[in-house]
């Protein structure tokens, strides 16, 4: 049986100064996953705050990839007539939590049948001569895997088992 996971991150990355926040986090967009854990060939949905109407989604899986860190596996182009702002998050006065899950969702990535389960980001990039970039983590995980190992992300998601795809 092959490894998967081994096989992947043999592939050619993509260097971190093309996924990395070279300047940091930035306001200028943001946003969250609807879900921390998305299974094979599940979708994703993103909700997505700034005031730009036209930007990118480039989603990387992390991985060694021969010292690279990450590889992109694919671009949400998203271009509207307008910008997509987002209402104020909903806060509790008494806990001091805030909730955004009052924003809609704006971009959504049909997760390939045949990828690879593991930690992926969707790195946010304006478009529209602002600066402005920031990262969304979420997890690919299979369901239909039977592994001897099990790792999991602080917020309980499957991330990946090992022997992969077994």
């Amino acid at each position: 049986m092959s490894n998967a996971i081994a096989i992947e991150n043999d592939k050619q990355g993509n260097p971190e100064s093309e996924w990395g926040l070279l300047n940091g986090a930035s306001s200028d967009i943001e946003g969250f996953a609807t879900d921390s854990s998305y299974g094979l060939g599940e979708t994703a949905s993103f909700k997505i705050n700034t005031d730009a109407s036209n930007y990118r989604i480039d989603i990387y899986r992390l991985g060694y990839y021969n010292g690279d860190g990450a590889r992109l596996v694919n671009s949400i182009q998203h271009q509207s007539a307008s910008a997509i702002n987002q209402p104020s998050p909903l806060v509790d006065p008494s806990t001091g939590v805030v909730d955004a899950g009052n924003w809609s969702v704006t971009d959504t990535w049909d997760i390939p049948a045949d990828l690879v389960s593991g930690v992926y980001i969707a790195k946010l990039v304006r478009e529209d001569g602002i600066v402005g970039e920031n990262h969304i983590p979420f997890v690919v995980r299979n369901d239909h895997g039977n592994s001897d190992i099990v790792l999991k992300t602080a917020d309980g998601a499957v991330v990946a088992t090992y022997p992969p795809g077994s």
